[in-house]
């Protein structure tokens, strides 16, 4: 904002001003947000995320469309649109579900033997409801 001359308008009450502080306020939520809440595994970090990219990939357009400058933003576009399309596979909603991780034997009770070892599991249901 300060390279492009921006200042003005950013402090200024219009459109353009509201629409550059939407950008500001989900830019730095998403610093704290998304990397604190990927660690815990949190569903709602991922769409926030999912969002946040959205956004990110629209400005990108809107960039290219006011000021015809394509290097930098269609770089950025792309790489937004990948950053989206690898939060919707499969495997990054399976990190995020509420499945769990583990291999969950068919019996209560089963023992694996493997040479002279034996390995006994048995399922236990934590206080938080998981298994």
């Amino acid at each position: 904002m300060l390279v492009d001359g921006y200042l003005t308008t950013f402090l200024s009450f219009s459109i353009l001003s509201i629409v550059m502080w939407i950008d500001v306020l989900l830019t730095t939520l998403s610093l704290v947000i998304i990397s604190y809440s990927f660690i815990k595994r949190k569903n709602w970090a991922r769409i926030y995320a999912l969002v946040f990219l959205s956004w990110s990939a629209f400005g990108a357009i809107g960039y290219i469309v006011m000021t015809g400058e394509k290097i930098i933003r269609f770089l950025l576009f792309v790489m937004y649109v990948l950053f989206v399309m690898y939060l919707l596979m499969s495997t990054v909603k399976r990190y995020f579900g509420k499945i769990p991780m583990t291999i969950v034997p068919s019996e209560i009770m089963k023992e694996y033997n493997y040479g002279i070892y034996t390995l006994y599991s048995k399922l236990v249901r934590l206080k938080n409801g998981k298994i």
